[in-house]
This record gives C-alpha cells, sequence and structure tokens, in this order.
C-alpha cells in the first residue's frame, strides 16, 4: 500500500513554444522516494490566459490540437466568453451551476491523468489534489477537463472526476472543477450530475448491420441502411425543390405519425427541413402541422429547429472567419428560415432585419457597424488628424525623410508600405494627415453608412491630397492605422480606450452590441481586403 504523505511531487510550468503569452504548458509528476520504478503518476495539461488572447481564441487553441479546438468551441467565444446556452436558462444548461464566472481567471485544462502503477490507491485523486493547493489554482480560475481514455470507461474516468468535485458544464463533454468552496457546483451531488447531450443518445451513428455484411456491402451500407430506416429524413434533404411538398403529403397519408418520427440523433423532419434549408419542405410541415415538433429539444444537440438554424449560422461564422479571415454575413436562405420559424411559434422576430451581420442593439448601421464602434473609430482618426501636423515642422521644404527613423506620426507612418515610408516629403505626409480628417467627418454622419468609395471621392477633393495619391498612398493605409490601432487600444488589447471613455458620457449612453468588439468584421466592410497584406510595416 503506498503512503500518500511520502509522495514526492514535480510540477513545472512553461511558456508555450507558438503562444506563450496566452499557453502555458502544465505538467506534474509523481514518484516515490527509495522506490526504483521511477514516476508512479503523472499530470499534463495547460494553463490558459484569456485576457491576452483578444479575438484569437478559437485559432490559438486550434492550432494546439483537436481536443483544444473542440473545447474552445463547445464552451466559449472567440474572444474566450462563456457561451450564453451553457448559462442561461434552458435545457443546454444543464444543472445550471455554472454561470458568468466562467470568464474570469484562466483556465487550467487537463489533458491527462496517468496512474502509472499502484491504481486504486487513491493516487489519482491525490494528484489532482496537489494540483488544486497549487500556487497555478486561484480560486476564481476554472478547472477543466474532458473524461476520455483509451485505458478507461468512459464512466470510470467520469465517476474519477467527479469524486474530486469536477461537474458538467452545461451537458456538454466537459467536467469543471472550482476551487472556490462556496461555488454552486459544490453543491451538487455526484449522482445528481446532469449526462451530456451525446450521452443521451448512445446507439448514434451504431451500425445496424453486421461487420461481415458491412465488408460484404462496403463502407456505403451504413448510409444505405439509414436512407431505408428515415426514408422522410433523407427525401427532405434531397429534394429540395417545389415537388418535395407532394412527397411530405404522400407520407403523411400513408401514416399521420410519419412526419414526428426522430432519427437516431433525435432530429425530426422539421428540424432536418430547417438544418437543411429547405423552405418547401418547412412550410408543408408547418401547414401540415408540427406545432409540438417546433419547441422538441429531445435531440442530440438539445435544440429547437429555430435555435438548430441559428447555432449552425454562428457556426458557419466561427468557420469562416477563422480559415478564411473574413465573414460574408448570414445567407438570406437562413434569414428567412428563422423568420419562418419564428412566425410559426409565434415569436416576436423583432431586430431579424439586423441578423445578416449579427447585430444585437438593432442601431448598427448596414447592420455591422454599431454606435460604439463608429465612436471609436470617430475619436480614433480625430486624435490623429489634431496630432500628426504637431510633426511638420520634422519636414525641410523640398527634402524627404525617412519616417521609420523619425519617429514620426503617432505610430500611423508604420502603416504605410516601406517604400513610402523611407522617402517622405512634407507634402505627403499633410495628405496622409488629411485622409484621417475625411475619415473622421465621414464617421460623425451617424446615419451614413461608411463606405471606402465615398471616402476616396471626399479625400479627392481635400487640399493637399494629389501629391499624396500621386506617390502611390491610399485611403486604406490611414483606415488600416485607425482600425488597427483602435482594436489594440479596446479591451481586446490594452484596454486604453476604455480607460479613456469608459465613463464618457457620450459613449456610455450608446447602447451595447456584440459588434462593439467586431474589428475585423468592419475592417473588411469598411474596404480593407482580408487578402492583401496591411501594416504595421516595420522596418
Amino acid at each position: 500500500m503506498v503512503n500518500l504523505a511520502q509522495l514526492v511531487v514535480d510540477i513545472e510550468v512553461n511558456p508555450h513554444d507558438e503562444s506563450p503569452e496566452v499557453l502555458q504548458t502544465i505538467n506534474m509528476e509523481v514518484v516515490q522516494p527509495g522506490s526504483s520504478g521511477g514516476r508512479i503518476a503523472s499530470l499534463d495539461g495547460f494553463i490558459i490566459s484569456r485576457a491576452r488572447c483578444g479575438d484569437a481564441f478559437y485559432s490559438i487553441l486550434d492550432e494546439e490540437s483537436d481536443e483544444m479546438h473542440r473545447f474552445s468551441v463547445a464552451l466559449f467565444d472567440k474572444y474566450g466568453k462563456v457561451k450564453s446556452h451553457i448559462v442561461s436558462e434552458g435545457f443546454r444548461s444543464g444543472t445550471r451551476c455554472w454561470g458568468r464566472e466562467l470568464n474570469v481567471g484562466k483556465i487550467i485544462y487537463v489533458v491527462d491523468v496517468t496512474v502509472h502503477k499502484n491504481q486504486r490507491q487513491g493516487i489519482g485523486s491525490f494528484v489532482l489534489k496537489k494540483l488544486f493547493e497549487s500556487k497555478y489554482v486561484q480560486e476564481k480560475d476554472i478547472v477543466i477537463s474532458w473524461p476520455v481514455s483509451r485505458d478507461a470507461s468512459n464512466e470510470t474516468l467520469i465517476a474519477f472526476f467527479r469524486k474530486n468535485g469536477f461537474r458538467r458544464i452545461g451537458r456538454t463533454n466537459f467536467l469543471g472543477y472550482s476551487p472556490n468552496p462556496n461555488h454552486p457546483s459544490r453543491r451538487i451531488l455526484p449522482e445528481n450530475d446532469v449526462e451530456s447531450l451525446e450521452d443521451r443518445f448512445p446507439d448514434s451513428g451504431t451500425p445496424t448491420i453486421s461487420p461481415i455484411e458491412l465488408l460484404a456491402r462496403g463502407p456505403d451500407a451504413i448510409h444505405e441502411e439509414r436512407r431505408k430506416k428515415y426514408p422522410l429524413h433523407y427525401v427532405i434533404v434531397d429534394q429540395n425543390t417545389p415537388d418535395i411538398t407532394a412527397v411530405i403529403q404522400s407520407f403523411y397519408d400513408k401514416d399521420h405519425a410519419s412526419i414526428h418520427v426522430p432519427d437516431d440523433r433525435g432530429f425530426l423532419p422539421v428540424f432536418v427541413a430547417a438544418r437543411a434549408s429547405n423552405i418547401y419542405a418547412l412550410n408543408k410541415l408547418i401547414e401540415i402541422g408540427v406545432a409540438e415538433d417546433l419547441n422538441s429539444t429531445d435531440n442530440i444537440e438539445g435544440v429547437t429547429p429555430v435555435d438548430g438554424v441559428l447555432d449552425s449560422m454562428q457556426s458557419t461564422r466561427e468557420f469562416c472567419e477563422a480559415m478564411l479571415g473574413t465573414w460574408p454575413g448570414n445567407s438570406e436562405t437562413d434569414m428567412k428560415i428563422v423568420r419562418i420559424l419564428k412566425t410559426a411559434m409565434k415569436l416576436p422576430a423583432d431586430g431579424d432585419n439586423q441578423l445578416p451581420f449579427g447585430c444585437t442593439c438593432g442601431q448598427c448601421s448596414g447592420g455591422w457597424l454599431s454606435p460604439r464602434m463608429r465612436f471609436t473609430l470617430r475619436v480614433q482618426a480625430a486624435f490623429y488628424k489634431d496630432t500628426l501636423p504637431m510633426d511638420l515642422d520634422r519636414f525641410t521644404r523640398g527634402e524627404a525623410l525617412d519616417a521609420s527613423e523619425e519617429m514620426i506620426g503617432c505610430c500611423t507612418t508604420d502603416y504605410l508600405p516601406p517604400a513610402l515610408q523611407r522617402n517622405m516629403f512634407k507634402s505627403f505626409y499633410m495628405g496622409f494627415t488629411t485622409i484621417f480628417e475625411v475619415i473622421c467627418k465621414i464617421m460623425k454622419k451617424d446615419t451614413q453608412i461608411p463606405k471606402l468609395q465615398d471616402m476616396q471621392n471626399d479625400a479627392v477633393f481635400e487640399w493637399g491630397t494629389s501629391f499624396y495619391f500621386s506617390k502611390g498612398g491610399r485611403v486604406e493605409y490611414a483606415l488600416d492605422a485607425v482600425t488597427a490601432i483602435a482594436k489594440e487600444q479596446s479591451r481586446l488589447g490594452d484596454g486604453t480606450f476604455y480607460e479613456t471613455f469608459g465613463d464618457d458620457e457620450d459613449f456610455i449612453r450608446l447602447p451595447e452590441c456584440t459588434n462593439d468588439d467586431e474589428f475585423e468584421m468592419v475592417r473588411v466592410m469598411l474596404g480593407l481586403n482580408p487578402r492583401e497584406s496591411w501594416g504595421p510595416y516595420y522596418l
């Protein structure tokens, strides 16, 4: 029997090779003095400092591993803030023992706990206890793990973590531990914790044919069997034409219950129609009568059809932003599906006109430029309009200077291509300064949707810009500087903007919106092509 009091624990924390500001690796080893067998237990994981990730939470964790990617998108948004359905009232929030405190502190993610020998003597629990007691886990932090293993059953592993104070976060696969002894999760008994959404459908995706038959018929056999078992589901996906209405009617005429039969994942025909963007099928099902089905959450995702579409829209956005660098907005078809479902459910459709770009305040210009974002960009441009002229006396008439060496322009000249920085005349600098004035004027017009073409047209008629444009200057260079530096000073960066304007009456009276921090989307909508390489160009 191992004497736990005699075990020696070594904890090593190191900066991550690729993302040292956000990630640290944490490794624990447990050895027994005097034993020749080496380590008897180990723990591996990460310490995640979300405050330093800005809007790159997804991309940073995606580069680390598939497990970290799944963890990030299951629980948090791209800023590292907990997703609303995890903490709001509803089926997917589970026991609702977790709340917005998940946004505070660091995340200690446990990838693996292994007892290499002397199992079933409390060594695994001992390792976790030592982690909790270490200086690396503070009261406001959260310890999270995904209990899966090749060496033990998932049920055994989940029981192990629950025994050590972990409770399920919402109905996801992830369990969390709060060091705070008064946290609501501490009051949930292990047997009262909820199962995950996937656990509710254990046979989902399980082949219904024997291995021998699968070998004989080939890999398409499973798909063929599912098509036979759920014919209405598949025809809804396959036939997105007006003819689908007659097909659905024929199913209904033969068996009224057919339009209410779920597949092995719990998805009802109306859910499939909505998710497949089949408006013809959706309208027909609603016409026949699927009122109760519209409110059903009894599926592997735990969502109603309308929430399923909204989730799909959000997933598409996350994918586009992560993989393509830009998001074109929600499709008109998806938005129409949402309106149809809300109307059928007798839910208010207020604000749906803002849905293309995710506005939640109802006042975004074009659905994408929030009042607070407009304010931010306006004061940023105004600051440069007023301060850049102070460096004009650094120039000698008729002589060029190297802006990269002279440190002029409050860092804005870093957003000019190197060739323009190295050979800058006073007239060019004056024209560059004028562009900020143009941006400021357009941002002051609250009812105007700012467009690059409008800025270019206005700039051409401003005094002093002709030389700037003739030498290769572009409106985009100033726009790049304004938006990029504004992001650096936002709450995604060093927070200096909120230190300055957080109590400003003109700012705080403006409504908050989910688009307040969408700098990358705003840059694209203003005309900065994401496929081009922009500044800063550090020489």
